[in-house]
């Protein structure tokens, strides 16, 4: 992954995730949220630029081909802020995680009432 400045244009080497980097979210604090599509592996990032990445959560399904943050209030309030990724083969659905912390990090845990069969 690359970051861009638009002040500069400067295009500079951010954080190596791969083959295939289909799910790119950042929260409303500026936090980034990666995943491998192929893989379906998902990293914490943090700030752009601070700090090593981290597992964001524990690997259950794969492929991932997106990733979103749920922000609209047209949801359930205990379903805002949890992350949404997607999958296209086995279970073939939306799985979702509610955001932990751990450290100074973020851990995302599948949510109760989300289970793959």
């Amino acid at each position: 992954m690359y970051e861009w400045d638009p002040t500069t244009f400067d295009i500079n080497f951010h954080f190596p995730i791969g083959p295939n980097p289909h799910g790119d979210v950042f929260d409303q604090w500026g936090n980034q949220f990666a995943t491998d599509g192929t893989g379906g592996t998902g990293n914490y990032i943090g700030m752009p630029g601070r700090g090593a990445p981290a597992q964001l959560y524990e690997k259950r399904v794969r492929p991932v081909p997106a990733i979103c943050i749920l922000d609209s209030q047209h949801f359930a309030e205990e379903n805002r802020g949890n992350l949404l990724i997607a999958n296209v083969i086995g279970f073939q659905g939306v799985t979702q995680y509610r955001f932990e912390k751990r450290g100074a990090g973020f851990f995302a845990r599948q949510h109760r009432n989300c289970r793959p069969h």
